[in-house]
């Protein structure tokens, strides 16, 4: 169950996104827009800040179908980013939480839970990459307006995948930063081990959001934790329990 992946790319591989203000605001009427185009003019608007700091509280549920109790789990991220590459993510919550640093050459992930940490290169230009798969992104739907955390935004709907495997998604979006308030996903039918399903739930909220900040370059470089021991080459580990 890949969460970080989900979570992690809708914060810096793709959580580093939002409108931008050439965005039309929604009129009454739902109407849908290409999913490329959307998604291209959202990380476009990322794309234009030097820097970037947020925090980003997750919260997920995984309720079996067979009744029993749901499983929830809270995260919470810390995000810093400077650009073209060089980002900080600092995770708490299950799994003792952890950390993910790219110092612009080398991107490393230390897990507190194990003691240990990997290192890959790192991204070269984090942008370019989303963009390029910007194509192939599914269309969304601009339904409408939202105050989410005491912002009006315009709300995204979409979803990916067929039947009960599919996930909706809905994105709120700042009318006036541009920025993304909240995301949320929803899926009805998760396998799971040995047999098991699960209903998801999932919701992201980005606060305390800044454009430009001054970022001290000493985040971006990462020293490993006494004692910490260095993955095998070709595996690293995850930061949040949910694989990387």
């Amino acid at each position: 169950m890949n969460y970080q992946r989900l979570s992690i790319a809708l914060v810096l591989t793709a959580v580093l996104i939002g409108s931008g203000c050439c965005l039309a605001s929604p009129s009454s009427a739902p109407h849908s827009s290409r999913g490329s185009s959307v998604y291209s003019r959202l990380i476009a608007r990322y794309h234009s800040l030097n820097t970037y700091s947020a925090i980003i509280r997750s919260h997920v549920v995984l309720q079996p179908v067979n009744g029993s109790q749901p499983n929830t789990v809270d995260t919470t991220l810390t995000v810093f980013y400077k650009s073209p590459n060089l980002f900080r993510i600092e995770a708490q919550g299950l799994m003792g939480g952890g950390l993910r640093v790219s110092d612009g050459t080398t991107l490393y992930t230390y897990s507190a839970m194990l003691n240990q940490y990997g290192a890959e290169a790192a991204p070269h230009d984090l942008f370019s990459q989303l963009m390029s798969g910007a194509s192939t992104a599914p269309t969304l739907s601009a339904v409408g307006n939202a105050v989410v955390n005491g912002a009006l935004t315009t709300e995204y709907m979409g979803q990916s995948g067929k039947g009960s495997a599919g996930r909706k998604f809905v994105i709120y979006i700042n009318q006036a930063s541009g920025l993304i308030e909240r995301i949320t996903i929803k899926q009805s039918s998760l396998p799971g081990p040995q047999g098991a399903a699960f209903r998801l739930s999932l919701q992201e909220d980005y606060l305390s959001q800044k454009q430009n900040p001054p970022i001290s370059a000493g985040l971006f470089h990462f020293t490993p934790p006494s004692g910490a021991q260095k993955a095998q080459s070709g595996e690293m580990p995850s930061i949040t329990g949910f694989g990387q």
